[in-house]
């Protein structure tokens, strides 16, 4: 059995360890290691869990199956977590995600501590076919396991634990139901169980003589090698856009993908050094599963002509550093880019298993875009496997260039968003002492923001408050139109945005109508959905053609006022019923699922286009200034 102790933090990043821990159990079973269950600890959220229990400030840590979650009058009530779901995935899906045991790998007689055997000299297993051994391992698992499901435990509730373990019963009384021949029977199924004299007469009945078991040849290894180039590898992102900014669609792909995938995160370099500074090449794991790599340098690296080759030197060493304890994962890793710009100095450097470029964006038509990046794009997807688009629109345009493109848009967290509309939600004091109705807006604030529109409304309405969440990016400050009842608040964390969210009368999307939004295919739709906000928005093409039963489309200001005026004196609930119900059924993980099935098919192709020689381009081709790629 494996037992843990749940990570704190965010659900996303609990499910990785969740998900790591049953991967790590199918590994073990590959190699004849017996495992049987995993018992989680806790079922529900700790108080004071950071001082041994020896001080009492109340402080929650969320590392239950069920969250404690504070009301008005201090009692704490219990609320699910997206974890249970998951948990009760695998309870339920007995072998589909650890795999059968077909082997059983046995401690060598030479070990003389039970509990501890020295792995390096287990037996290779042995076949017995002995009904009667079958019969009574199966009866002695069975009866541990509905133990485990009934939540049975041997434990008297003293010490550490309090008797709230979430026991799995990752259901492996499947596994010997029935008769099997060329199980090993292990009639004490742990490691350090003494063989039955049974067992012990079968094993040595079947090798040259005792304790010498041999068997035949297993093919476990070539199937794990086979999975490996399809399944298991790692991922090697290139992005414009930092982890750490704002968390939006490569986060919410990469993070689900990071539950199957290592990922090694390379961002675009910061000229933020001293002269005279070495590089400082920085590694942060992020979260579980996912390590940004980011070099600093001095502001004179950025037109020195030995920068390339240094990205690409630092660019491997990362991926060493990658597979230094992934088992080789990172020896051929999947390429991922976001950014066309670092195609230039990485294609063809680089050994990989297949290539994918996730367009979220047409960038070329955002403020500042290079001027090689539409070349530098044509050349990446002339050598991606496969091209994934953030709209409909861009979807359609892309498809013109490459013959393997799937539009991926919004997915959305739900039970995130949407716990907004839960009692218990405090509203935070900088946005709750704003006058109401108040009309918001979260996201980043750049040039796809009408920014003079949501100016004119807030002097036509001096009565109702405007609240601007988000970071201010390619946009002078100073140009931000400004009145007493208009309020640009910053960026704020992920996490917050719903009780922002809850003190919003109306979500708006008041995005310009220019080249930067020809394309986009606007995030917060499915997210303010969730909330179960009215939602009013400009005309942007692929809001029109997805949400126009759902979200209120208006051309101006003036209209926008006049709708906003009218959706506060009439709610529509079929509308926004309509939109909860897309929110609900819209998740990422779907999309993700999806996604990693499309890139499974694109990289088993012998004839996939990042199998030919790609020619990399020549340090005169390569600009000596590295010019940042602009973005969401």
């Amino acid at each position: 059995m494996l037992t843990e102790t749940s990570i704190e933090g965010q659900p996303i990043n609990r499910e990785i360890w969740l998900e790591q821990c049953v991967e790590h159990i199918k590994r073990l079973r590959e190699e004849g290691i017996p495992m049987l269950g995993l018992i989680w600890w806790p079922l529900l959220d700790q108080i004071d869990w950071d001082g041994a229990l020896l001080h009492r400030v109340g402080k929650v840590h969320e590392v239950g199956l069920f969250n404690l979650k504070r009301t008005h009058d201090g009692t704490l009530e219990r609320k699910s977590t997206p974890l249970i779901k998951l948990f009760k995935q695998y309870v339920d899906g007995g072998e589909e995600a650890v795999g059968s045991l077909g082997e059983i790998s046995y401690p060598s007689p030479e070990a003389t501590d039970e509990q501890l055997p020295p792995i390096g000299d287990w037996m290779q297993p042995a076949l017995v076919t002995d009904q009667a051994v079958l019969a009574q391992l199966t009866t002695q698992i069975g009866t541990n396991l509905k133990n485990l499901s009934a939540g049975k435990t041997a434990g008297n509730g003293n010490g550490k634990g309090n008797g709230n373990t979430a026991a799995a019963a990752l259901n492996l009384a499947n596994l010997l139901q029935a008769p099997v021949k060329g199980r090993l029977a292990d009639p004490a199924p742990g490691l350090g169980a003494e063989l039955s004299a049974a067992a012990t007469e079968q094993i040595e009945k079947y090798t040259e003589g005792p304790n010498t078991a041999s068997a035949p040849a297993s093919t476990s290894a070539t199937a794990r090698s086979e999975r490996r180039d399809t399944d298991r590898y790692g991922i090697v992102v290139f992005s414009h856009l930092r982890w750490g900014f704002v968390w939006q669609r490569p986060q919410q792909f990469l993070s689900r993908f990071a539950k199957k995938h290592p990922i090694l995160f390379i961002e675009e370099p910061f000229f933020d050094l001293k002269e005279g500074q070495p590089p400082d090449i920085q590694y942060h794991r992020v979260m579980p599963n996912v390590t940004v790599m980011c070099p600093h340098l001095a502001p004179s690296w950025n037109r020195h002509p030995d920068l390339i080759g240094k990205l690409r030197e630092w660019s491997h060493q990362a991926i060493e550093h990658m597979n230094e304890d992934s088992d080789g994962i990172f020896d051929r890793p999947l390429l991922w880019y976001y950014s066309p710009m670092d195609s230039a100095w990485s294609l063809g450097h680089f050994d990989n298993r297949g290539i994918v470029y996730d367009c979220m964006d047409e960038l070329s038509q955002f403020t500042g875009a290079p001027k090689q990046l539409v070349a530098m794009e044509a050349r990446l997807m002339e050598n991606a496997d496969i091209v994934f688009t953030g709209g409909f629109e861009l979807g359609e345009k892309k498809r013109k260039q490459h013959d393997n493109v799937h539009t991926f848009g919004c997915g959305v967290e739900f039970e995130h968003f949407n716990k907004c509309a839960e009692a218990g939600t405090m509203i935070p004091p900088d946005i709750d002492f704003m006058a109401r109705p108040i009309l918001g807006w979260f996201g980043v604030v750049d040039e796809r923001v009408d920014y003079a529109m949501v100016g004119e409304m807030a002097r036509t309405k001096p009565e109702w408050s405007f609240a601007m969440v988000g970071p201010v990016v390619k946009v002078d400050p100073n140009l931000l139109p400004h009145s007493p009842n208009l309020f640009w608040m910053g960026g704020r964390d992920y996490q917050q945005l719903p009780a922002y969210v809850a003190a919003f009368d109306i979500c708006m999307m008041p995005f310009a109508m220019n080249a930067s939004t020809q394309y986009i295919n606007p995030t917060k739709g499915l997210e303010y959905m969730a909330t179960g906000k009215p939602i009013i928005s400009t005309p942007v093409k692929d809001v029109v053609r997805q949400w126009s039963d759902i979200v209120h489309i208006v051309r101006n200001g003036d209209e926008f006022v006049g709708c906003a005026d009218h959706v506060l004196k009439h709610r529509d609930h079929a509308r926004l019923n309509k939109g909860l119900e897309l929110a609900r059924n819209s998740s990422w993980e779907n999309t993700v699922k999806n996604m990693q099935n499309l890139i499974k098919e694109a990289i088993s192709k012998p004839e996939r286009r990042s199998n030919r020689k790609i020619t990399p381009l020549t340090e005169a081709e390569l600009s000596y200034q590295y010019q940042h790629t602009q973005g969401s």
